[in-house]
C-alpha cells in the first residue's frame, strides 16, 4: 500500500493488512499523545473488511478539549504528521503523514458530533452487506468521475452517508 497524492482518487481492493497497519500506527499515536488521546479508532473504508478503499488509513482521535491543541499539534509533529488545521471541516483538526499520503488523522473534542457519525457509519457498513455494496458502487462511479478531484469525490458521498445514518 503506497498511499495517494494530494488530489488523487484511486480505489483498491480490500487489503487484509489494513487493520494491522492501523493497529501499529494507533499504538505509535497513543505513545506520542499519551493522555491527550481519550480514544483512537480506525474509521473510513479501510476499517471495513472486504470494502474497496482509497489506500489511506483514516484514524479518528477523541480528545477532551482543544484547549490543549498546541500540545496535540506538537505531539502529532513528533509522530511524523503535518497539521492541516480544520481543513474544511469545522470542529476537526486534520493531520496527514507520508508522501504520498498514507495516513489521515482526524482529531475531535469529546463532545463533537463528528465522532458518533464516523463510528456509526463505519459500523453500519460492517453490519450491512447491502449498504456496503451500494456504497462501493457509488464510490466506483465517483472515483471514475473525480479521479483527480478528491474534495468533489468526498463531497459527493455526503448525501449517501447522511441517508444511511438517518436510517439507523
Amino acid at each position: 500500500m503506497a498511499g495517494l497524492k494530494s488530489n488523487e482518487v484511486h480505489l483498491e481492493p480490500y487489503d487484509a493488512a489494513w487493520p494491522e497497519i492501523f493497529s501499529r500506527e494507533a499504538s505509535a499515536l497513543r505513545a506520542a499523545l499519551g493522555p491527550l488521546a481519550m480514544k483512537v479508532e480506525h474509521i473510513g473504508s479501510t476499517a471495513v473488511a472486504g470494502m474497496i478503499a482509497k489506500p489511506i488509513i483514516d484514524i479518528a482521535i477523541k480528545t477532551e478539549s482543544f484547549n490543549v491543541l498546541p500540545q496535540i499539534i506538537e505531539a502529532m509533529r513528533s509522530a511524523g504528521y503535518e497539521s492541516k488545521g480544520e481543513f474544511g471541516l469545522p470542529g476537526r483538526q486534520f493531520f496527514t503523514k507520508g508522501d504520498p499520503t498514507f495516513f489521515h488523522v482526524h482529531v475531535v473534542e469529546r463532545q463533537s458530533g463528528h465522532w458518533p457519525r464516523w463510528i456509526s457509519f463505519r459500523d453500519a457498513l460492517r453490519a450491512n452487506g447491502l449498504l456496503r455494496a451500494e456504497y462501493e458502487k457509488m464510490k466506483r462511479d465517483l472515483a471514475a468521475k473525480f479521479e483527480n478531484d478528491r474534495p468533489s469525490y468526498t463531497a459527493a458521498k455526503t448525501n449517501f452517508i447522511e441517508e444511511a445514518l438517518s436510517n439507523r
